[in-house]
């Protein structure tokens, strides 16, 4: 419920990036999206994700994920190395929500970003990289029923929520597996190969 989602929207902002870099600067993209780097990319989305879900960076101490004694509300709790007592430090819930907003955020930025370039420009651009454009786009704005999900599930923390979120698959398979799966083929490298 936590950390695949976060890893997806890690992963959008790089396939933007992607897109950005190949269609407005093609020679920085062929040196910077290799195959050995886009494999690289991927893990360190994930590390990247564990830092949303469990750790608040700078904050001292060790956190644990504890669940309330009403099991209705789960806090991330510093443990104190001194007296052994858990001392609620942030709502995970939070993070979370804040890591959606940013990611969501830049990937949109940069689509648009994109869009003003190709409607200014007299250059066309070249059409694979285009429908590869379209494509990350139409999967990014496939990905907001998760988004709307995981927002209410972390402000109004129901029950139920999680319920609904996981009974509506599409919703679940196009989060978790598009992104990973167009990060690949956005590979030029990778792409010849396939």
């Amino acid at each position: 419920m936590y950390l695949l989602p976060t890893i997806q929207d890690v992963t959008n902002v790089l396939v933007a990036l992607n897109r950005f870099l190949a269609l407005l600067f093609p020679l920085i993209f062929r040196n910077f999206f290799t195959r050995r780097l886009t494999l690289v990319l991927i893990p360190c989305s994930i590390l990247f994700s564990f830092t949303s879900c469990f750790v608040t960076v700078g904050a001292p101490g060790f956190f644990l994920d504890i669940t309330s004694q009403d099991n209705t509300s789960a806090k991330i709790y510093m443990l104190h190395a001194d007296s052994k007592l858990n001392f609620p430090m942030i709502n995970r819930s939070t993070l979370i929500t804040a890591h959606i907003f940013v990611c969501s955020g830049f990937t949109f930025s940069i689509y648009c970003i994109i869009a003003v370039h190709i409607f200014r420009s007299k250059i066309l651009a070249n059409s694979n990289e285009l429908r590869l454009l379209l494509l990350g786009f139409l999967i990014f704005l496939a990905n907001i029923p998760s988004f709307a999900y995981q927002i209410y599930w972390a402000i109004m923390q129901s029950d139920g929520s999680e319920d609904v979120f996981m009974s509506l698959p599409w919703v679940v398979l196009t989060k978790t597996l598009s992104p990973p799966l167009l990060m690949l083929v956005t590979n030029e490298a990778m792409r010849r190969q396939l």
